[in-house]
């Protein structure tokens, strides 16, 4: 069992702590058995009052005792000091000496002016003299037996323990009571942290704080400000605004990273006593990595301050929660980015299946739409022949293939900067004029530049109409995604460039007669009809070897071009081979075919220099003939290029 050492005690006033209960307050107690307790001589210069009023309950408690009362009775300290007011006389104060040396009964000597005895009063455990019990007889009298005297002393200590347990009792309780809170509120601290770290979700961390909160401590408001951008379903959490007035106290509380408390008058009543005051904290969300965000606890009008071991645990309470959201945000960022990988991993190989930019585009902007959870994506590409951008990929059906200039809108900013951007609300602050961004209605942008071999070749575009809707995640997630959508472009692009040049004629710049046949064979499997025309340059020998074969080769080009400007659109122009030029019309019959040839036959005549002309046999087929193939088609038109030759050249002749 411990001991307890006492130095003080307390005075009649239930609210008043004297020096002992002060310095009894300073050791930890644990009080299973008051009558275990016992004083020590570290305690025995602070006994005055007790003893005095042990005293006074002795003598109330002896008052049916007559020989008592026929003597005088006195208690003196260790020191030999009296408790009550008074002197001793020489005589009794060597009788009082005697009795502390010898720790015995002590009877005055027979010589003596006064019959008197001194006793001493024992503590209970180690037998330490506390007190010296003095009875002295008034002028005649006699004093009691020995025996009578120590019994009466026996009884003046059980009232002095009496009186010492009475002064002990409250504050015992009080350190009881205090210590049953702590081990309560212990446990209950215990249980909350498990519950908030069994906890692997973010939402439900913040649910258990809020929850804990307020069953430790009912009717209060509370609220979290949290810094950084994560998007809750609870109402009581909103975004910290770091751009509010230094008195906001929970701007305070987040920049000092400890409890702030604020008085203000009640909103509602402010008209009426000034006393009807809210009380409000500001308690840091900490982790071991920064400050996340700040609790805000209102308490009810004229609700009591807290004491200090309250909000030592409203910021225990804190700490553990801001422990427990930064390891649940720590495992969602962890999942996070083990997702956005797999989300690249996917994306590239889905990406790299096609190599039709158009598939590319079209891909891209679904694939966009669904990770970001956009309402809109677009993605520009530069137009280098033509100098500005153009729409390759929309979830805007008209903004296809649309073009605009390269110093116009958010294109042009990450044009000419490189750099990413993102914009929380394009309604507040804007920094150009954006059709896209009004055409959908979008407030929240985010954007960036399209690179490819290390240049700025577009742009990608994703827009919401809700402001704040993009996150620093999907911000650093989009970054990650571009690279991967330009590696596509470039492979779909220079497949496209290496597909044209295995196609193309290099003097020309027509087709070659591999892809024409090609071509021709797509049509005829799907047309109800079509013609070819055959040109050949009249003539082409002698201007080789009048001018040369560059000459011949520039007329070559130059034949080509104006065949080219003078056919549809859809038509398909090949080098046939030397000087012939093969023209196939898709779904055209043989009478348009003949308008056409004659067009690029005055033109060439007039346009060319030095003079050329060309011959023409045409040859058309139709689902009707009996045999459709391409060899079929080129026999007939080359048969009316020969006679067209024959004739004299110059001319159009028909199969």
């Amino acid at each position: 069992m411990s001991k307890f050492h006492m130095t003080g005690h307390n005075d009649g006033d239930d609210d008043s702590v004297s020096r002992s209960s002060v310095f009894m307050a300073e050791y930890p107690v644990i009080l299973p058995d008051l009558n275990d307790m016992d004083i020590t001589s570290f305690d025995f210069p602070y006994l005055d009052e007790l003893l005095s009023y042990a005293h006074a309950r002795w003598l109330q408690q002896c008052s049916g005792l007559e020989w008592i009362s026929a003597l005088d009775t006195a208690v003196f300290t260790p020191m030999g000091t009296r408790v009550e007011p008074g002197q001793a006389d020489e005589e009794l104060q060597l009788l009082i000496k005697q009795v502390l040396e010898s720790g015995k009964l002590q009877l005055s000597a027979p010589d003596s002016r006064c019959c008197a005895a001194a006793l001493p009063v024992l503590s209970r455990h180690h037998g330490e003299i506390f007190a010296v019990l003095v009875f002295t007889s008034r002028a005649g009298g006699t004093l009691p037996e020995p025996e009578l005297l120590e019994t009466t002393a026996l009884h003046f200590r059980s009232c002095f323990y009496q009186q010492f347990e009475c002064q002990l009792l409250p504050t015992a309780l009080k350190k009881r009571n205090s210590s049953d809170r702590e081990a309560k509120l212990r446990s209950t601290m215990f249980q909350i942290a498990r519950n908030m770290h069994d906890k692997i979700d973010v939402d439900a961390v913040l649910d258990e704080v809020f929850c804990s909160i307020e069953n430790l401590f009912s009717n209060v408001r509370l609220t979290l400000f949290l810094s950084h951008d994560h998007r809750s379903s609870n109402p009581r959490v909103k975004q910290l605004l770091l751009r509010q007035g230094e008195d906001n106290i929970c701007l305070r509380a987040f920049i000092k990273g400890a409890l702030v408390a604020s008085w203000n008058l009640d909103e509602e009543n402010s008209g009426q006593a000034a006393d009807r005051t809210v009380i409000e904290f500001g308690i840091p969300l900490r982790g071991k990595q920064g400050i996340y965000g700040v609790f805000l606890m209102e308490l009810p009008v004229n609700y009591k301050y807290p004491e200090q071991e309250e909000l030592d645990l409203i910021t225990m309470l804190a700490d553990t929660a801001g422990t427990a959201f930064e390891n649940a945000k720590l495992l969602e960022q962890s999942n996070m980015l083990n997702h956005e990988l797999r989300l690249i991993n996917v994306l590239a190989q889905r990406l790299n299946r096609s190599l039709r930019l158009n598939d590319i585009f079209t891909f891209a902007v679904q694939e966009l739409i669904n990770v970001f959870s956009a309402e809109h994506c677009c993605i520009v590409q530069l137009n280098e022949e033509k100098n500005c951008f153009e729409v390759m990929g929309c979830t805007l059906e008209h903004g296809k293939g649309s073009m605009f200039p390269v110093n116009y809108g958010f294109s042009s900013i990450l044009y000419t900067t490189g750099e990413p951007i993102i914009l929380a609300d394009y309604m507040e602050r804007a920094p150009t004029i954006s059709v896209f961004m009004e055409d959908t209605l979008s407030r929240s942008l985010m954007g960036v530049p399209l690179t490819i071999n290390g240049k700025v070749k577009g742009a990608i575009l994703l827009t919401h109409r809700e402001p704040h809707y993009f996150s620093y995640e999907n911000y650093k997630l989009l970054q990650m995604f571009t690279p991967h959508i330009g590696i596509a472009i470039m492979n779909a692009s220079l497949h496209a460039q290496v597909k044209q040049l295995a196609n193309t004629d290099m003097v020309t710049g027509l087709h070659n007669r591999r892809y024409l046949n090609a071509k021709i064979m797509d049509y005829q499997k799907k047309d109800v009809c079509g013609s070819l025309i055959l040109l050949d340059i009249d003539h082409f020998k002698k201007i080789n070897d009048t001018y040369g074969h560059l000459k011949g080769d520039s007329v070559l080009e130059h034949v080509s071009r104006v065949i080219r400007a003078a056919v549809r659109e859809r038509d398909i122009c090949a080098r046939w081979g030397g000087e012939e030029i093969a023209v196939y019309m898709p779904a055209a019959g043989i009478q348009q075919a003949v308008q056409y040839a004659e067009l690029i036959r005055t033109r060439v005549s007039a346009e060319i220099e030095p003079a050329v002309t060309v011959s023409c046999g045409i040859a058309a087929w139709s689902r009707e003939d009996e045999d459709i193939s391409i060899e079929n088609l080129f026999n007939k038109a080359d048969m009316a290029l020969y006679r067209a030759k024959a004739r004299g050249r110059n001319r159009v002749v028909t199969e």
